[in-house]
């Protein structure tokens, strides 16, 4: 019953012409990196079937976006402990959702797309960040909220470690909360794929519905 569940539910998203791309963080352990591969085969598997892509964040860098195909998936999940550039790469992935000439996203309605980012939110070294350009990245995401048509966002949180109450971390995931919110995405402190699956199917009116009326306010002065 389950799995005809799953598969009715991942029929009607490929009705919908919905389109995911999952953002992967190699920078994490093996064993986080393996839980990323394992959603990703299953956000495909149950969700999103051959219309799901998936790009890298390895070494400071992003990777060109690939179609989450098997061999991606058997070989290109290989864990690397550089530290990601985790603004800037998700920027950039924005800006590929958004562009017309995008290989694999350019015929497709901006609120038919979903990027979903896994991350554990690490984004300094100590008090500096990792990125020089970090607070223009910072303003360029707060920018996106603000778009007329919205990107569905959705941020999955792979740190597991309870941070400090006054941890630049907990400022991390208070920004990616808030940018979920006003795209119409969600903020899953860990993976559901019922959840995710639910989100692409509420539609857009529902979600501007939902949060056209939202008041919240959230400024670069929090995080400095």
């Amino acid at each position: 019953i389950f799995l005809g569940a799953q598969n009715l539910r991942s029929e009607k998203i490929k009705s919908l012409g919905i389109k995911g791309l999952a953002l992967v963080d190699l920078s994490l352990d093996e064993l986080q990196v393996e839980k990323q591969k394992s959603a990703v085969e299953s956000l495909r598997e149950f969700v999103f079937e051959d219309q799901l892509y998936v790009a890298f964040m390895q070494g400071g860098k992003v990777s060109q976006t690939y179609p989450a195909t098997d061999y991606v998936l058997d070989n290109y999940f290989v864990e690397d402990e550089t530290p990601t550039m985790l603004f800037r790469s998700i920027a950039t992935k924005m800006e590929e959702l958004r562009s017309e000439d995008s290989e694999f996203f350019a015929q497709t309605p901006i609120e038919n797309k979903m990027l979903i980012v896994f991350s554990d939110g690490h984004i300094y070294n100590g008090d500096k960040p990792l990125d020089s350009k970090h607070f223009e990245y910072q303003v360029f995401l707060l920018n996106e909220t603000k778009q007329p048509q919205k990107l569905q966002f959705c941020y999955v949180n792979l740190n597991e470690e309870k941070e400090d109450e006054f941890s630049v971390e907990n400022d991390v995931e208070d920004l990616f909360t808030y940018i979920c919110k006003q795209t119409g995405g969600v903020y899953l402190p860990e993976l559901d794929m019922k959840v995710i699956s639910d989100e692409v199917m509420a539609g857009r009116k529902t979600n501007k519905e939902q949060f056209a009326g939202a008041d919240a306010t959230y400024t670069v002065e929090t995080m400095m």
